[in-house]
């Protein structure tokens, strides 16, 4: 969430021949709170579990700040109730955000709860390793899956549409699954860790570009036996990433792309994977008409270092081998795959239909993602879609085909 300050220019009253124009005022402190509330049916929950439909209510709560001229405040959070059949109700909350901000000419100065969002590409982004995401989250939007970190974050501005970024993520919240080997393993939901990174972006003339390094746990866990057979530790194996993203248009069409290049701190043991180490995407959007818009993008990923059992390997062993791979995206040496999406949106931005597509070529993996939206009033909206995963078990989509949903959900608010 960006927070934003404004000034207010008053000009264009004349007095006789001189005109007189007011000089600009700095934003008057004060708050302001936004709301959503939303109620909706889902065909299945996303914790990959055999469960009936599941209606939920859910309140959005946005706020914005304004304490003084050169300090604001921001944060974003939301409740739920969730009823499932067979089950009482379930709550959940979460603060997406909460972060107070300082600006002195170019220097700005963020600590708090952030959301951190890098790349360029279309929703697959190889260098977006500092976000958190909720798969389990029922939720119409991509984006609103993902999870904040406490981050203290410094951009300084140094001209010609350069930025240059500095992190420190002492916060560490793993994606969430929902899967019982991972979420019910032992381990804390969320530790201390210590990430950091450094970004450089340029956002003027013909080529939009950053650089990223990055270190830190993957989000992605790796599982580990703990104790007992059938007890199982969760471990986020700590990585480098050197990263670039760019975009850059051509009349109605844009190409972006994204690679990243990993290094391993370190495996458990053979039964674990350190991940990629290679991953890259290539696409292009084009707008066909004023209201109909596309994507498309290919997909390579390398790993060097897949999770391996033995020729004495037991049948425990091997599914949690199974698991790992699954998990850290190694099921393959080398991932091929393509990515599509489709869109239309009438002139009055009232109804607007969705679909798009991951295939997976090695891994011989789909998701297929469709949605549709009408605006029924300022406030008020319909929203309805869905996800499908087919694949076999051992692959990234397939592993998951108990989370394909369907829903539909009233909204009124933001």
């Amino acid at each position: 969430m960006r927070l934003w300050l404004a000034g207010l220019v008053i000009s264009g009253m004349a007095f006789g021949p001189l005109p007189i124009v007011l000089p600009v005022q700095a934003a008057e402190p004060g708050f302001q709170f936004q709301q959503s509330y939303r109620g909706g049916v889902w065909s299945h929950d996303r914790s990959l579990q055999d469960e009936a439909a599941v209606a939920t209510g859910q309140a959005w709560f946005r706020m914005t700040g304004v304490v003084s001229d050169d300090v604001s405040l921001s944060g974003e959070g939301w409740a739920e109730l969730r009823f499932a059949d067979g089950d009482g109700p379930r709550s959940l909350l979460e603060l997406r955000e909460l972060f107070i901000q300082w600006r002195s000419g170019p220097l700005r100065v963020r600590a708090g709860r952030q959301i951190l969002a890098w790349g360029r590409s279309d929703r697959i982004n190889p260098t977006d390793v500092a976000s958190s995401r909720d798969l389990t989250a029922l939720v119409s939007s991509d984006d609103e899956q993902r999870r904040g970190q406490a981050t203290i974050r410094a951009d300084l501005e140094m001209g010609g549409g350069y930025i240059a970024q500095a992190y420190w993520i002492p916060e560490f919240r793993p994606d969430r699954f929902g899967t019982p080997p991972v979420d019910g393993s032992t381990g804390p939901e969320w530790d201390w860790a210590d990430q950091a990174a450094l970004r450089v972006e340029r956002t003027a003339g013909t080529v939009d570009w950053s650089v990223t390094l990055y270190r830190g746990p993957n989000h992605r866990p790796q599982l580990a036996q703990a104790g007992a057979p059938g007890e199982f530790s969760r471990i986020f194996p700590v990585r480098t990433m050197l990263g670039f993203d760019a975009a850059t248009s051509f009349g109605d069409t844009t190409v972006r792309g994204e690679i990243a290049h990993f290094w391993a701190e370190g495996r458990s043991d053979g039964r674990t994977s350190s991940g990629q180490d290679w991953f890259a995407v290539l696409g292009a959007d084009h707008e066909f008409t004023p209201n109909f818009y596309g994507n498309g993008q290919l997909i390579y990923a390398h790993s060097q270092d897949k999770a391996v059992c033995g020729p004495a390997c037991l049948p425990l062993d091997s599914a949690l081998t199974t698991a790992n791979n699954v998990l850290a995206l190694t099921t393959r040496e080398e991932e091929l795959g393509v990515s599509m999406m489709l869109a239309y949106q009438d002139d009055y931005q009232t109804r607007r239909f969705e679909i798009s597509a991951v295939h997976l070529t090695q891994d011989q993996g789909l998701l297929v993602c469709a949605s549709a939206r009408f605006s029924l009033n300022d406030d008020d909206r319909l929203e309805l879609g869905g996800d499908l995963y087919v694949g076999s078990d051992e692959s990234l989509f397939g592993a998951q085909e108990n989370r394909s949903a369907a829903f539909i959900q009233f909204a009124h608010g933001y």
